[in-house]
């Protein structure tokens, strides 16, 4: 009984304490307010994409999330369909080129490279091409250049 009586005591201490306390600014709890248009809104969970995006930037995009995400091989899946839907787009070449070979498949990132190359060559872009051998040098060892 006693004990009973203690606990109450003490949970009227505990309101007494709450009833004390200062009370919060009334900007805190103010929900009269309108939320005006420049304030910094959550982005919605389903973002639908910028109207103007073309398939190739929409792989990209995708692609990007897969590899934050961590899942890479699905990055590579994605960068792939990029590529060859446009195959000359020597950029889109050079990134499933990396991919490949960040997953470890270093014969698809070689013909990636090497494509990558040839269509920089064929553009007269000489000095990317270059880069884009020295790249495949790099990654896929130095019988590919």
């Amino acid at each position: 009984m006693t004990q009973k009586v203690a606990t109450l005591a003490h949970q009227g201490r505990c309101f007494d304490y709450l009833r004390s306390r200062p009370a919060a600014p009334e900007s805190w709890h103010d929900t009269s307010k309108e939320l005006s248009t420049d304030t910094m809104a959550r982005r919605p969970t389903f973002a639908a994409p910028p109207p103007d995006e073309t398939r190739d930037e929409a792989q990209l995009r995708r692609a990007w999330r897969h590899r934050r995400k961590g899942d890479e091989r699905r990055a590579m899946v994605m960068l792939r369909e990029a590529a060859h839907e446009n195959e000359h787009d020597a950029r889109l070449w050079v990134m499933y080129g990396v991919q490949c070979a960040r997953i470890g498949r270093p014969n698809d990132a070689r013909r990636a490279l090497q494509h990558a190359a040839w269509v920089r060559e064929r553009n007269g872009e000489h000095a990317k091409a270059n880069v884009t051998r020295a790249i495949m040098a790099d990654l896929v060892g130095n019988e590919a250049a």
